[in-house]
């Protein structure tokens, strides 16, 4: 009987780490993400941006 284990690594990288050649975002429509326009909309409406 031959077993193996294997580690999955799950990377995720965010912001700089990616080149985002697109900053600053002056819309929540270049985002892709549901979360982050509604986020943005609660951001700009509280004065934070």
């Amino acid at each position: 009987l031959f077993s193996v284990k294997q580690v999955l690594l799950l990377v995720v990288y965010q912001g700089e780490e990616l080149g985002m050649t697109n900053y600053p975002f002056i819309s929540e429509k270049e985002f892709e993400d549901v979360e982050i326009r509604g986020l943005w909309k609660e951001l700009v409406e509280g004065g934070t941006t």
